[in-house]
This record gives structure tokens, C-alpha cells and sequence, in this order.
């Protein structure tokens, strides 16, 4: 209980520094033609695919997502269903809900399923700049996962204990590229004395617009790249020795939106998998998401 109220207090304090919304400086008469990555709305132009983060939107515009990720390996598969809700509180300002089903979970011999660890995210764009060849955001983050999952099943669909997320990300959009990155730290709190390690996340990634259809719809690739650092985790404050390590995903994806629709998948590869002592392998992973977007009337 005293890791929720210290969890819930320091993201009560992060909220309320995320919500002195700044006015905007007066903005510059300079900015991209509406061609290409910027034919359509800011939320329905290209960008990240698994990476942390850039979820800014329009005030009072919500979209409705489901991603679906099928991650394999050595003796173990991962497949998860995450709908989630994106609010634009205002320009700058956005909440992000999420809550992801463990469908079906196999390691060696072993299957789970059940509700995994819900999310709720805040995220503040600080930084905002255009000119007529691009447009530039870099926002902050911060967020907690509940541990709605199950620790105890074989394998787990959840740490058994809430999580803090901060983060910030970067982008830069051109008419035809587009580049972006994001780093994020996973703090874990402990419950029975186990305590998962914490993660770092690193990511970048960039991608071309294909073709547009009028100014209806974008086509566009992107190539990503995902690292994530696990520490070991700790059980009675003794680290275990199969535990932790670093890997780094590539995954390219094809991007497709319209104003009310962004649809987007991509299938990826360890580019490096660093375990420590007896883990197993992930060989591939399979991603789809599909984003229904909704204006304010």
C-alpha cells in the first residue's frame, strides 16, 4: 500500500506540472505546405509504430485503438490484444488509457491468459516549431501501470506491483521524411518481496511518405528501432542470475491514414539480444494497430 500512495502521489505532482498548458508563442507565418506527411491532421500523420510516447493530439479529439503484438521465440510465444483511448485535453496536453489482454502466453511447457497491466499516461508537448520545410514536437511523459495482471501465473501476465513510467520523445517531420526518438524509464516498486528490475527504454526510428490520394489518404514506411535494458529482478533482495539483459528490435511497418483512420503494421527482428544466465531467446515479432479517430463537433 505504501508503494500505490507513493506512486500515485508522484504522479499527481507530475500531472499537475504537465497541466500548466502555456499559451503558444504568436506563430510564425512560415509553415509546411499540406502535401505529403502533412496532407491531413497532426494526429493522422505518419510516426511511431512501437515506440514510447507522441501521443498529442487535438483539444477534445479522442481515438480509439487496438494494437495486437505476437512476439516469438525459443520455446515461448507472447500474444497480446492492447485496446486503449487517447484524449487531447487540450493542443498540447493528452491522457492515454490503455488495457492489454494476455490472450495466450507460452513458456517451455507452460500457458497463461488473463488481463495483463493496465496503463495511464500522461503526456505534455513542450516544444513546438515550424518552419516551411518542417515541423519539429518534443514532448514529456509520465504514467503508471497498474497491476491488473497475474504475477503468479506460469508465465506471468503481469509484475504484481504498480510501475512508474517517465519519458520524452522527439520528432521531425518533412513533406516526405519523417525522423523521431524517444527515451523512457520503467520504475518498478516491490510486493511480497519480489521486485521486477527496472527498464530503460531507448528508440528511434524514421520513415518516407509513399503516395498521397488527393488529400484524403497517406501511404508511408517506417523503420524503427526498440532497445530495452532490463536490470535483474530481486526476490528477498537477492538478484536473480536469469534475469535482465538488452535487446533491440528493428521493425520496419507500412503506415495508412485517413482522416478518420490509421491503420499500421509491420513485423520486426532482434537486431541484438543480450541475455543474462539461462533465459530464452524471441526470434520475430508481428504487429497491427488500428486507430479510429473522432473530432470535436
Amino acid at each position: 500500500m505504501k508503494a500505490y500512495m507513493l506512486l500515485i502521489i508522484g504522479l499527481i505532482y507530475s500531472i499537475n506540472l504537465l497541466a500548466v498548458d502555456k499559451p503558444e508563442p504568436e506563430q510564425k507565418k512560415d509553415k509546411p505546405p499540406r502535401v505529403g506527411n502533412f496532407a491531413l491532421p497532426g494526429s493522422q500523420q505518419p510516426g511511431q509504430f512501437l515506440s514510447l510516447g507522441a501521443n498529442i493530439i487535438a483539444t477534445d479529439q479522442s481515438q480509439y485503438s487496438m494494437m495486437n503484438t505476437y512476439f516469438a521465440g525459443h520455446q515461448q510465444y507472447q500474444t497480446t490484444m492492447a485496446p486503449a483511448y487517447l484524449y487531447g485535453i487540450s493542443d498540447n496536453i493528452s491522457i492515454f488509457l490503455q488495457m492489454p489482454f494476455a490472450v495466450r502466453y507460452k513458456l517451455d511447457n507452460n500457458h497463461s491468459s488473463s488481463i495483463s497491466d493496465a496503463l495511464v499516461q500522461f503526456e505534455s508537448a513542450f516544444y513546438n516549431k515550424q518552419t516551411k520545410e518542417y515541423e519539429d514536437q518534443a514532448t514529456i511523459l509520465t504514467g503508471i501501470f497498474i497491476p491488473t495482471g497475474n504475477r503468479d501465473m506460469n508465465p506471468a501476465t503481469g509484475l504484481g506491483a504498480p510501475e512508474l513510467l517517465v519519458g520524452a520523445t522527439f520528432t521531425r517531420t518533412y513533406v516526405d521524411w519523417l525522423y523521431f526518438t524517444s527515451f523512457g524509464l520503467e520504475l518498478m516498486t516491490e510486493n511480497d518481496g519480489y521486485k521486477a528490475g527496472n527498464q530503460f527504454l531507448y528508440q528511434f526510428g524514421f520513415g518516407k511518405n509513399i503516395l498521397n490520394i488527393q488529400s484524403d489518404w497517406i501511404f508511408a514506411w517506417i523503420l524503427e528501432f526498440d532497445g530495452q535494458f532490463n536490470q535483474r529482478n530481486q526476490i528477498a533482495n537477492i538478484k536473480d542470475s536469469n534475469s535482465g539483459g538488452n535487446i533491440i528490435y528493428v521493425t520496419p511497418s507500412l503506415f495508412i491514414s485517413s482522416k478518420w483512420l490509421i491503420f499500421q503494421i509491420g513485423a520486426g527482428a532482434p537486431l541484438i539480444q543480450s541475455w543474462n544466465g539461462n533465459q530464452h531467446n524471441f526470434n520475430y515479432v508481428i504487429a497491427a494497430n488500428l486507430i479510429f479517430s473522432f473530432y470535436q463537433t
